[in-house]
């Protein structure tokens, strides 16, 4: 049984280890993204948001380490325009995000969800292919914060406070 724990925790450092070091290489991996004149050709549809978790970053750059391992850096703004941001961006938190291609042939964001703010609010948030949704019905955010958040659902304005801990 001993030598079963010693195995047990070494796969564990291991593994913890690992997943550490694979965000630090930035990977060339394209994530798809939506495009205005995109035209859906099946009813099943990959999905264009990315997941991960804010790395440190600036005022205007993005750094998430994604879901999959891979480091992204997104603007927030180009001569184009300027993306959404729900919530706001800080190291450790999960961040959901759609993007485009920038001018400079970089990623720029379309969209930003602070999820970890979001859920304080609820669990039962979502984004998909860059719609957010709370239990199934898309959700629209006019302001979010930590101590308040108000968003349009089924056509209705609510207001939210954190839930207790």
């Amino acid at each position: 049984m001993r030598q079963f724990s010693r195995i047990f925790v070494i796969a564990l450092t291991g593994g913890i280890l690992f997943s550490a070091v694979s965000c630090k290489k930035a990977v060339k991996q394209e994530a798809p993204v939506a495009t205005e004149d995109s035209v859906a050709t099946d009813s099943v549809q990959a999905d264009t948001t990315v997941t991960g978790v804010a790395l440190e970053s600036g005022m205007s750059t993005i750094y998430l380490c994604t879901l999959g391992g891979d480091t992204i850096e997104c603007d927030m703004e180009d001569e184009l325009g300027s993306g959404n941001m729900y919530g706001y961006d800080q190291e450790g938190d999960t961040m959901s995000i759609t993007y485009r291609k920038g001018t400079d042939g970089g990623k720029v964001v379309t969209n930003a969800w602070n999820m970890t703010l979001l859920h304080k609010y609820d669990k039962g948030f979502v984004v998909r292919n860059g719609v957010l949704y709370l239990d199934n019905s898309p959700a629209t955010i006019e302001s979010l914060d930590d101590d308040e958040m108000k968003f349009v659902i089924n056509g209705e304005e609510k207001t939210a406070k954190p839930k207790s801990k």
